[in-house]
């Protein structure tokens, strides 16, 4: 290799590693419980822009060194409880904190507070074991619940002395398991029937990209849309199908013009 292309490849890899980001880790903490551990990692990765602080809870069962991840980088484990508690009739839950303790002072199950833990990935015995960590972490004041520093450790602009994030409930299932989507027969374009009853809309737009979120709301078989969604988009929205072949016009029966305040 020449000189010139040894020093090309060179840039190449520098410009790469900077682009990627360089990641270490800045906080690490295990706990040991019953047998089992909880663990908690910050990781820094800083980019050419800024520096990010995304953080990792953990369990490793008793005799085991596999981390479970409960909570992860970008997770969508912590969500809202479900708006149906039909839904929950054969399904192991448990209700842990029911005061409303962040600033916009929702309640608790509409706040993206409920852990779902999935059975493919956690067994049951996890799962009690996760819910008695968490409760005896309840029990302790605010500033010394573990779960509580855990997963806020990431967020940014924190008050001191507010949360942003606590556990309202812990339910033992897939969050997916809750929520149903319906994708349009030609195209990209799909609805998803959220677990507090919002309707997330994907639509790709004429250049290509894709946009996602939607001011619709099911309560029951009633779909709300705002006056500036023209009918006919609602009536080939209707037409999305499941991948079980159901359509999405069978589960709404009645449709309300909403207008935006």
């Amino acid at each position: 290799m020449t000189k010139i292309k040894a020093l090309i490849v060179f840039a190449f890899v520098v410009v790469a590693a900077l682009l990627m980001g360089c990641e270490r880790v800045e906080r690490s903490e295990e706990v040991p419980f019953e047998g089992a551990t909880f663990g908690f990692e910050m990781r820094a990765k800083t980019t050419l822009e800024t520096t990010l602080h995304l953080r990792r809870i953990y369990l490793k069962p008793q005799g085991s060194n596999d981390e479970k991840v409960l909570v992860g980088v970008g997770s969508i484990e912590m969500n809202n409880f479900p708006a149906d508690r039909t839904v929950l009739a054969n399904v192991d839950y448990s209700i842990i904190d029911t005061i409303a303790r962040t600033m916009d002072k929702l309640p608790p199950t509409q706040e993206p507070h409920t852990l779902y833990m999935n059975p493919e990935i956690f067994s049951r015995e996890d799962y009690q074991r996760v819910v008695k960590f968490v409760q005896s972490c309840y029990r302790k004041s605010t500033d010394k619940n573990k779960f509580i520093q855990w997963l806020d450790a990431d967020v940014i602009g924190l008050e001191e002395g507010h949360i942003y994030y606590t556990v309202y409930a812990i339910v033992y299932k897939k969050l997916s398991d809750f929520e149903t989507e319906y994708h349009a027969v030609e195209g990209k374009d799909y609805v998803r029937v959220k677990v507090n009853n919002q309707v997330y809309l994907s639509e790709k737009t004429e250049d290509g990209l894709e946009t996602g979120g939607s001011p619709f709301v099911l309560r029951g078989d009633t779909l709300f849309y705002p006056d500036y969604y023209e009918r006919a988009r609602i009536d080939s929205i209707l037409r999305f199908k499941s991948r079980g072949g159901d359509s999405f016009g069978a589960r709404v029966k009645v449709l309300k013009v909403t207008t935006p305040q």
